[in-house]
């Protein structure tokens, strides 16, 4: 399933790999219907947001259906709304809006197109934060960087086919870049998934491994 939203900070909240219920009101007994978001594209038409989503399991144990105790009418269809790590599965607190940053976060990249060529030039790619008028925030820099190939972290892969590199191992990169690059021709047709987070600020870039 697809979908366009207008692309704002409360869309872009929305990143690989998130569960959420989009379905009717359910009876009870029966499940909703959950779906995973496989493909985030923000760079195709200006100012919109393409989604792309599988469908996936419900899990009682994660996902939470919420009824009215008098009609026994649907209130809340939540995915993830369960710790997975809390034994006793209590809900999660809910996160007042106003103690989120104020900035969004989204990456960039070197280039006309989301690729990687075999046995071609690094990609670079570049984290932007900004407010919520627009304007490009300063001296934040990212958490964590991730590189994943069909949601396995490459850097855990026995043989790993690609080359990352950070600002830890290059100075002329900042904390805000990574660039990477592969010679396997075993990787043709296979998709990157390049992550960067901050605090709670996730984006992520999906990169098809194409020829020279």
């Amino acid at each position: 399933m697809k979908f366009v939203v207008p692309y704002n900070p409360l869309s872009q909240t929305i990143y690989y790999n998130l569960r959420m219920i989009v379905c009717a009101p359910v009876d009870e007994g029966r499940e909703p219907i959950v779906w995973r978001i496989t493909k985030v594209e923000s760079t195709q038409e200006y100012g919109l947001l393409n989604v792309t989503m599988a469908q996936d399991l419900f899990d009682s144990n994660r996902d939470y259906v919420g009824r009215d105790p008098v009609t026994n009418k649907v209130t809340d269809m939540i995915a993830d709304y369960y710790s997975p790590t809390t034994k006793d599965m209590s809900a999660l607190p809910e996160v007042d809006p106003r103690t989120l940053p104020d900035y969004s976060l989204t990456l960039k990249y070197a280039g006309i197109k989301p690729v990687v060529k075999v046995r071609g030039n690094f990609k670079k790619f570049t984290a932007i934060f900004n407010d919520k008028h627009g304007n490009e925030v300063p001296n934040v820099f990212v958490d964590e960087w991730k590189v994943e190939l069909d949601g396995v972290d490459v850097t855990t892969l026995e043989d790993n086919p690609f080359a990352i590199v950070t600002s830890n191992e290059d100075d002329t990169l900042t904390a805000n870049q990574i660039k990477v690059k592969t010679a396997s021709d075993e990787m043709l047709g296979k998709v990157l998934t390049i992550t960067a987070t901050k605090d709670g600020l996730i984006s992520s870039q999906n990169v098809e491994i194409v020829g020279m």
